[in-house]
């Protein structure tokens, strides 16, 4: 009799600790989805789960972190993105010609804040490069061109991702549309000007 309840205590104390752990974790879990702009950092079990969170900043905000041989580094891998992407766009067997005439948009772009982009096309295809006067090359990307419409998908120096999704207008000295940051969840317009 005595062993039966030592072993239904066990079975007890078993069952608390798995509803424990379970409902910790289903805790993290909803402070997670409460703070999506939050990653989890760090879970730890041994005295019965801890959790850290750590806050994803905006490029904007966390760009000026980052020391400058780091930054160096950074860019020097954004850079040997876009050489991989113009190779592939020099080497890419050209798509059949479209029924419209495509627009030319290679060449430097201006945005607000000192922020230019440089654009090289071949056909249907863009790459794309991030200038900024404080900090050199803070993003690159790749693309492509239809119709008015101009779709690029890029990597930003703080490790973020995202589309760009721009029109050309009727003159061609302009770009309107968005972007959408895929990592921190920001969006917001852009227009450039050449």
């Amino acid at each position: 009799m005595a062993e039966e309840e030592r072993a239904s205590g066990k079975w007890t104390l078993k069952k608390f600790l798995w509803f424990a752990i379970l409902g910790t974790l289903i805790v993290i879990f909803g402070l997670y989805l409460l703070y999506p702009e939050s990653t989890i950092k760090k879970i730890k079990i041994p005295g019965l789960i801890e959790a850290e969170l750590e806050r994803k900043l905006a490029p904007e905000e966390n760009i000026q972190s980052i020391p400058k041989a780091e930054l160096a580094k950074r860019q020097e891998e954004l850079k040997r993105e876009l050489s991989q992407t113009e190779t592939r766009m020099e080497t890419a067997v050209p798509p059949a010609q479209p029924n419209y005439e495509l627009s030319n948009i290679s060449g430097i772009w201006q945005a607000a804040g000192g922020i230019s982009y440089t654009i090289q096309q071949s056909g249907n295809m863009i790459a794309l490069q991030e200038m900024n006067v404080v900090y050199g090359v803070t993003a690159v990307g790749q693309g492509s061109l239809s119709g008015q419409s101009v779709n690029v998908a890029y990597n930003t120096i703080v490790g973020t991702t995202g589309r760009l999704i721009l029109e050309i207008s009727k003159d061609g000295r302009q770009l309107t549309g968005s972007y959408s940051d895929a990592v921190t969840g920001i969006s917001g317009p852009v227009t450039l000007y050449r």
